[in-house]
């Protein structure tokens, strides 16, 4: 798809949560998308001349003008003119929902790929892991296979050896500390 000479119809709102965390004043395009089952999707834009973020809304499709407040996930952590956003959201089968390709600035446009992995293709292991940047990243092991096992306890303090896993890759923006926590739930 493009972005060039759409007009900046959509704004996530400052208390929108699993959104972007910024307010992407530019141009922008909406998709609507219907799950045909009940488990966590992914999603990837990869964007080409312009500094893109995009986001999931779930409800309604969004009124053009008005802040956004019902986002499921969104990722905007890339800068540059060319880069790659991914996040994952738990969705519900025959659920409507409007993913939304936003620019940061109006005079940042141009071309994007967006990718959905149903969970059946979202990857799961060091040959081909998830790309996360910064924000929240949600995951799902149900139905996945143990590819990995940890006998060496010095790392966790504990022995993992026949649990379902996920892998993910981060890249590091800039030199610093990071801080990952994962947290559960049943």
């Amino acid at each position: 798809g493009t972005i060039v000479g759409a007009n900046n119809d959509y704004a996530p709102a400052a208390t929108a949560t699993n959104c972007t965390g910024k307010a992407n004043p530019g141009p922008d395009v909406v998709y609507v998308f219907t799950p045909t089952q009940t488990a966590t999707h992914q999603f990837t834009l990869n964007t080409t001349g312009f500094d893109g973020s995009f986001y999931l809304v779930t409800g309604s499709c969004p009124t053009a003008g008005a802040p956004i407040t019902t986002c499921v996930g969104g990722k905007d952590a890339v800068t540059g003119t060319t880069g790659t956003e991914s996040f994952s959201a738990a969705l519900t089968a025959g659920q409507q929902y409007f993913l939304v390709v936003d620019s940061v600035s109006a005079t940042s446009t141009g071309n994007f790929t967006v990718v959905v992995n149903s969970p059946a293709t979202i990857p799961e292991n060091c040959s081909n892991p998830q790309v996360v940047g910064l924000g929240t990243t949600l995951g799902d092991t149900t139905g996945r296979t143990s590819d990995y096992t940890m006998a060496d306890t010095t790392c966790t303090g504990f022995s993992q050896a026949s649990g379902p896993d996920l892998v993910y890759s981060f890249t590091a923006p800039a030199t610093a500390r990071y801080k990952f926590t994962t947290t559960q739930t049943f």
